[in-house]
């Protein structure tokens, strides 16, 4: 999986700015890029809400990678992580 790290000096990114970032990144390396998975650092939230799989990553990376995850969109050093096929 390719890892992509952004760091973008805003006091406020939410989620929605967050993903618009990501999208962005993604749609200039992937054709039709499809969000698979995503994490908020502060909160502790994720998507999908799995809780199965490996004790080395997180159940949502090993959903993601399971299911063709190729790019890894980290901003701000895991304060939103986004993962796209």
């Amino acid at each position: 999986m390719e890892n992509i790290n952004m760091d973008k000096e805003t006091a406020n990114l939410d989620y929605e700015t967050a993903l618009n970032l990501a999208k962005d990144e993604a749609r200039g390396r992937l054709e039709d890029p499809m969000l698979l998975a995503w994490y908020e650092g502060k909160t502790g939230r994720f998507s999908p809400g799995v809780e199965c799989c490996g004790e080395d990553e997180p159940a949502w990376v090993v959903y993601a990678r399971s299911r063709g995850g190729k790019l890894r969109v980290d901003l701000n050093q895991g304060q939103y992580i986004f993962i796209f096929r």
